[in-house]
């Protein structure tokens, strides 16, 4: 249920209504019903969300405090393997962090929620996220491909037309765009990783279909 005005809203706070549609079935569960009683709460929320393409963590940390709190969540109830390189997408920060350590230390600002999307780190381009929809990739994004060969990275995307917005393409150390233009491109000066800006538009169809070309 929407309480707003929808005809008075600015477009930044229209932008994240639309983004949260449309409603998909899942739910995250929490971590820490029963380690918060009263007067505390459940601050920790998880989804695993699994598509055609690829399968990633959803991580939402509640701070009702007047207080930064700082929470540190094991892998383990993740359900990530300790094995793999995993990498995190601040969604509301629009930023990007390798995750160096086990726990997962997670600072959130007072009266405020950290929202991340974590993903396996993988030794191609790959989407790290978008901001077309809260999943970031389950509503929107219909297909990925690394071709290694010819090395490139094509996705398809499908949102109702007259909408905007990005996908988010991690490239790790040692790969170039080829052809750069009408993307926004951000080095990580530690990792020598890429975090690529890809704008789409749907103004003339409710599908694009994007390929980016590496050397």
């Amino acid at each position: 249920m929407l309480g707003d005005d929808i005809d008075r809203m600015d477009t930044e706070r229209l932008n994240l209504i639309r983004q949260q549609f449309p409603r998909l079935p899942e739910t995250a569960r929490p971590l820490d019903l029963f380690e918060s009683p009263d007067p505390s709460y459940a601050r920790t929320f998880h989804l695993h969300v699994k598509t055609s393409w690829d399968d990633w963590h959803l991580l939402a940390v509640f701070n009702y405090d007047a207080e930064p709190s700082p929470t540190a969540i094991d892998f383990a109830k993740l359900g990530l393997d300790t094995a793999l390189s995993w990498v995190s997408w601040d969604h509301w920060a629009g930023r990007y962090q390798p995750i160096k350590a086990n726990p997962l230390s997670v600072s959130v600002a007072p009266q405020s929620v950290k929202y991340l999307r974590i993903s396996r780190q993988r030794n191609h381009p790959w989407i790290l996220s978008t901001d077309l929809h809260v999943r970031q990739g389950q509503a929107e994004i219909t297909a990925c491909n690394w071709d290694e060969t010819n090395k490139t990275l094509t996705f398809s995307a499908t949102r109702p037309q007259g909408n905007s917005g990005n996908v988010y393409i991690l490239a790790p150390k040692g790969f170039a765009l080829a052809d750069p233009a009408g993307l926004w491109i951000a080095k990580d000066s530690l990792e020598e990783t890429l975090v690529i800006r890809c704008p789409l538009n749907f103004t003339l169809s409710e599908t694009i279909e994007k390929t980016l070309h590496f050397k």
